[in-house]
């Protein structure tokens, strides 16, 4: 029964029963004694408080069962209250028509989980400086936030993600710990995209503070294609740090509402930037045909390197350039490439190829 990061120890059960509404009792150094009315009746559990005691984690345990009788809830439940009290749990159960009882294909996972670390990083960056749009998602204070968190075991019932987001206070913390201001951010910001979805007549602002392009185009890249499927966010807080005031705790983002997300984060974003540059890269895919001389050609997707991040990029090529690709692809080469590019969601757009050629 013992959890990897905190052993059962009195310590925090002390305080967890306390947060519950226990009151400790004056008793000697070693015992802790809680009471509290249930049922018009004084109940009370004792808890060891010197570690040495041959039954200490024996008389932990009787107390958690006990508090578990009291609350009529199972241990089992109690026991992830306890162990959890520093950390804050995202819940996104996910149902579609290619979702099983807690099997999902292995692709839409990787999409759904990507479309969910940038939608995390999205709320993390506002939080610490609010913006409508982050021409940069990633920034080395939110990237070293969201390694501390910890992605569960996936739980049956549709598919369930879940994240646990740490409540480490950081020096310099003002209020509460900065991971359950950014869990407070998001769920405040889905719930007014879920109200922007819903009312379309709605005015959008781009001071609203509850709206970030970035985690908007985050939500709308969770979908993996044109099937139908909805994400049930839900916060499980943590029973230490009070949450705020009318910060939901389930928001759905239910099918029909992606394409609204979509134009409610282009919206927001400033007009996309047209670069006519040269680019670094290597071919993805080809997708190619035979022209009415026999010879290949059509749409390719390249992964460009600029600046910190790579981008994914379609361009079509002739037969000319067509047979190159082909050529680099083949041997895992990296290509030098000039055109204009169109920065979108997913996916850019590369046209106008002026020059293009292995190196």
């Amino acid at each position: 029964m013992y959890h990897a990061d905190s052993e059962l120890f009195s310590e925090p059960l002390i305080e967890f029963l306390k947060n519950k509404g226990w009151t400790l009792m004056e008793s000697e150094p070693d015992i802790a004694v809680l009471r509290k009315i249930i049922l018009d009746q004084e109940e009370e559990i004792l808890l060891p408080r010197d570690r040495t005691y041959a039954d200490y984690y024996q008389r932990v345990q009787e107390a958690i069962q006990l508090f578990a009788k009291y609350e009529q809830s199972s241990e089992k439940a109690v026991l992830e209250e306890l162990l959890f009290q520093k950390w804050d749990i995202l819940r996104i159960r996910i149902k579609g028509d290619r979702v099983g009882n807690g099997f999902i294909s292995y692709l839409d996972k990787g999409i759904i989980e990507e479309g969910v670390r940038k939608v995390l990083l999205a709320a993390a960056r506002s939080v610490r400086s609010p913006k409508p749009y982050f021409k940069r998602l990633y920034s080395a204070a939110t990237e070293q936030w969201i390694k501390s968190c910890r992605a569960g075991c996936a739980e049956l019932g549709s598919y369930i993600l879940t994240v646990q987001l740490p409540l480490e206070e950081e020096p310099g913390d003002q209020g509460p710990p900065f991971s359950r201001k950014v869990t407070e951010y998001l769920m405040a910001s889905l719930n007014r995209v879920v109200e922007l979805s819903e009312h379309a007549d709605l005015p959008v602002e781009n001071t609203d503070p509850l709206l970030n392009a970035n985690l908007c185009l985050g939500l709308a890249e969770m979908k993996p294609d044109e099937n139908p499927i909805q994400f049930d966010f839900e916060m499980k807080w943590s029973s230490e740090i009070p949450v705020s005031k009318n910060i939901p705790t389930k928001v759905a983002i239910l099918d029909h509402y992606n394409p609204l997300i979509t134009r409610l984060g282009q919206k927001l974003k400033p007009p996309a930037e047209v670069k006519q540059n040269e680019f670094i890269g290597k071919i993805l895919v080809l997708h190619g045909e035979a022209d009415e001389q026999g010879s290949m050609q059509g749409e390719a997707t390249l992964v460009l390197m600029m600046d910190d991040q790579q981008v994914k990029a379609k361009v079509t090529f002739g037969s000319e350039f067509y047979s190159v690709a082909c050529d680099a692809h083949k041997s895992n080469r990296y290509i030098r490439i000039s055109g204009i590019l169109s920065e979108k969601p997913r996916c850019s757009d590369l046209k106008d190829v002026s020059n293009f050629e292995v190196i």
